[in-house]
């Protein structure tokens, strides 16, 4: 799981960049209560992969390392309405946040959307799709 400075700035940004609700999916076990309407949009954050290693190896108070991680962008849309106004308003998000430096994270990639289904797969209530995003973060201690 990435460190909370990532959690925290990646999770401000996608607020700002949306007007849907987004949620960290770390917060929330069961999906059947998701706090939405049937004909609603939501974007949930799922930070599911992240590791460390050490950049640099100098003196006391003198050390480099870099995070890098994954996030999964999962936006849900209710069953039967077109996709295409939905992956646009996706493709807007992503566009807008892929080679960029949020605080001091450097956001590498942001993969196209994707019709993912599941993991949020609900009765049939619901339709995801998902977006792979890939960041580093350098830091000194």
């Amino acid at each position: 799981m990435s460190t909370p400075t990532v959690r925290t700035a990646i999770m401000s940004e996608i607020n700002t960049l949306t007007s849907l609700e987004v949620l960290n999916l770390s917060d929330w076990l069961n999906l059947s209560d998701l706090p939405v309407n049937d004909d609603e949009q939501i974007i949930l954050v799922d930070f599911v992969a992240s590791s460390e290693r050490v950049t640099t190896i100098g003196g006391f108070d003198n050390l480099g390392f870099v995070e890098t991680g994954t996030v999964a962008i999962h936006w849900l849309c209710p069953t039967g309405f077109d996709s295409d106004p939905i992956l646009a308003s996706a493709e807007a998000l992503r566009l807008s946040l892929r080679g960029r430096r949020i605080a001091q994270i450097i956001v590498e990639s942001v993969e196209p959307f994707q019709d993912s289904g599941s993991p949020v797969d609900i009765d049939g209530r619901w339709t995801a799709y998902s977006a792979l995003l890939s960041y580093s973060l350098n830091s000194c201690v």
